[in-house]
């Protein structure tokens, strides 16, 4: 199913960008070296406080006998869990300083829709004293659209596309295009679930930091009723160039 949505993407780029240059992280969710919280996944990273768990080689639900099943716990209404993988590290600024693209493509599952306020896939990248946040979310029991973050203002912006609820029991594909212009702006691209894409085209300005470094995030949102709940990955993959 992957080729089906990235190949028409590398196909359109091989025009302007070498195939050489396209670089992939696969099974990300399968890696060591995850962090997590659930304080810093709130407004200013002083969220409720909460359980935040994940668990990689489960081999079901799965769909290739290794999935990674991440977990969010609280007392608390509308917790959130987050949970990051840095994969370009600062000793390799080089390599992050020529990175401008990046498609940020995975495969979820979940037991309970009524379990979750929305789910987060970010990129994150730090590169010559900005901060480029990559935020997008599916804010289904929110605001019914696709989200996208405003760095500068610190604040969820919807796009006005619909994002429906996932259904249960069931695996969904997810793939977020962004990119990081020569102009020094956050650009949102394209995402796609299910084989529904839209282009967002939307643009924003980075914050600063003296951090060096590329991740990729996901993040699980509790509900008003702090239901404890699941949710699995599998087959994450970040590309850049």
């Amino acid at each position: 199913m992957r080729t089906r949505f990235l190949f028409p993407i590398l196909v359109l780029l091989a025009a302007t960008t070498s195939f050489a240059d396209i670089k992939h992280f696969y099974n990300v969710e399968k890696m060591s070296g995850w962090g997590k919280c659930a304080e810093c996944a709130g407004a200013g990273g002083t969220g409720p406080s909460g359980t935040v768990t994940l668990e990689r080689y489960q081999s079901s639900p799965s769909l290739d006998g290794n999935s990674t099943r991440f977990f969010l716990g609280s007392t608390t209404p509308y917790t959130n869990g987050l949970f990051w993988r840095e994969l370009i590290w600062p000793t390799q600024a080089s390599t992050n300083r020529a990175t401008h693209h990046f498609i940020y493509d995975a495969y979820f599952y979940i037991k309970s829709s009524a379990a979750t306020g929305g789910l987060e896939w970010d990129i994150n990248q730090y590169i010559d004293g900005k901060k480029y946040l990559f935020g997008t979310q599916c804010g289904y029991h929110t605001t019914g659209t696709w989200d996208v973050y405003d760095n500068i203002n610190h604040k969820w912006v919807s796009t006005g596309v619909g994002c429906a609820v996932p259904t249960a029991y069931k695996w969904h594909h997810v793939t977020v295009e962004v990119e990081r212009t020569t102009g020094g702006r956050v650009h949102y691209v394209s995402v796609t679930m299910d084989g529904s894409k839209h282009y967002l085209n939307r643009y924003y300005y980075p914050t600063s930091t003296s951090f060096s470094a590329v991740t990729v995030n996901y993040q699980m949102d509790g509900n008003k009723a702090a239901t404890d709940y699941n949710t699995w990955l599998n087959k994450l993959t970040l590309t850049y160039w």
